[in-house]
């Protein structure tokens, strides 16, 4: 490891993997809102159908990510897949503009975005690799650091696609969503370019006893990523129905949905950085326990609002909570596997895989055509389980280090 530790680390590496990052933010920012609203309203697809989407869909995109983790930690070079899921990305949105149907957009999102979808997670696998190689720990806050700047796209995009959708397309805004990931593939090739930002190929596990016990996650660890899994079952859930819910039961307009959208980007860049910051010296169990129950009190109240002005105020409690849990969820789950961070990495998406399962069956069994409540305070459920479930991970693990 390179003596950088105890300062920051804005290396043109750094500077382009900010860039990148804060280019796949504007692809997830752009769409991600109106995602659900251009299934259902302009493509004419039922809940059910789009439901079932879903699920086929996150199936794909977790084999596709643990594939993808699994061989990053073996090739000489992560920044090629971090290239080729970018552009698998750009194909699947420039598919749903170009080809404006129920087919395509099933094609899109059950054959490429699976591979397109991981762009971010093996972002932040090649980032944390290669600032555990160069800063050491310093690495936690320049994570935090880099987080932040997807969710300054945040800020940015839901407004700007929001007018967009309300007074030209909603198509549009996945042509921008296909422009922005071009742009993080040709950043990934300006650091492929770049001798200093490779990083050394991860070395084998050494075998110890052979026992496959001896390699297996400890109970305290399993009932951590399950809890870990709850919160971000409710955040995914939560990205997926808030559009929805936002349009059709609290009346909201496409405009206003891209407001509320960027209002919670706007807040929870600064608390990011204190997260970040305040993860050097606190247990992110801790912090990831405490934002789950806000997030479930957030939903739970959310789930009870019936015009747009009570979601906008509470879009403060939204992202507190989506700060912390977003930062230290990936931090968590990175740590998980030791010495396999790729691996460790994709585990973010087999949870997504879990999500989409949970979304789309909330969805298909407690939504109406119009009514989207219940489904959000079935996410708050999940959100204090999950808390519970890391608590008592936390606490076993404590008593087992005792």
């Amino acid at each position: 490891m390179k003596n950088n530790v105890g300062r920051l680390s804005f290396t043109p590496i750094t500077v382009l993997l900010g860039v990148a990052i804060f280019l796949i933010g504007i692809t997830a920012a752009s769409v991600n809102p109106y995602r659900g609203i251009l299934a259902i309203d302009n493509l004419g697809m039922s809940n059910d159908t789009f439901a079932l989407v879903l699920t086929f869909g996150s199936i794909a995109a977790a084999i596709g990510s643990v594939i993808m983790g699994y061989v990053s930690d073996r090739v000489n070079d992560r920044r090629k897949l971090v290239i080729g899921a970018a552009l698998a990305g750009a194909i699947a949105y420039g598919l749903i503009f170009f080809v404006q149907t129920q087919l395509s957009f099933i094609i899109a999102v059950c054959v490429f975005l699976p591979f397109g979808g991981a762009v971010m997670s093996q972002s932040l696998s090649y980032a944390r690799a290669h600032l555990n190689d160069t800063l050491g720990p310093q690495a936690e806050f320049m994570m935090s650091l880099l987080r932040t700047l997807f969710s300054v796209a945040w800020i940015i995009a839901p407004p700007a696609a929001g007018w967009i959708a309300a007074n030209q397309s909603v198509f549009l805004i996945f042509l921008i969503a296909a422009i922005a990931q071009i742009g993080a593939a040709l950043t990934y090739v300006v650091i492929l370019g770049r001798p200093e930002g490779a990083i050394p190929k991860t070395a084998p596990q050494p075998q110890t006893s052979g026992i496959a016990k001896d390699r297996a996650l400890p109970l305290s660890k399993i009932l951590g990523l399950m809890g870990v899994m709850g919160a971000r079952i409710a955040v995914l859930g939560h990205m997926t129905v808030f559009p929805l819910f936002m349009v059709n039961d609290a009346g909201g307009t496409l405009g206003q949905l891209g407001l509320a959208s960027g209002l919670a980007a706007f807040l929870e860049v600064p608390l990011m950085l204190a997260w970040g910051y305040t993860a050097m010296r606190l247990r992110k169990e801790g912090i990831i326990v405490a934002n789950a129950v806000v997030f479930s009190i957030y939903l739970f109240a959310l789930g009870q609002t019936q015009t747009v002005a009570q979601v906008f105020w509470l879009q403060g409690l939204n992202a507190l909570a989506i700060s912390g849990l977003l930062t230290m969820i990936i931090s968590y789950t990175q740590e998980a596997i030791k010495g396999r961070v790729g691996l460790s990495t994709s585990l973010l998406d087999v949870m997504t895989l879990i999500a989409g399962f949970v979304s789309a069956g909330l969805i298909a069994f407690l939504a109406t055509e119009e009514h989207y409540a219940a489904v959000i305070s079935a996410l708050a459920f999940f959100s204090l389980v999950g808390a519970g479930l890391l608590f008592a991970g936390w606490r076993l693990e404590g008593k087992t280090e005792g």
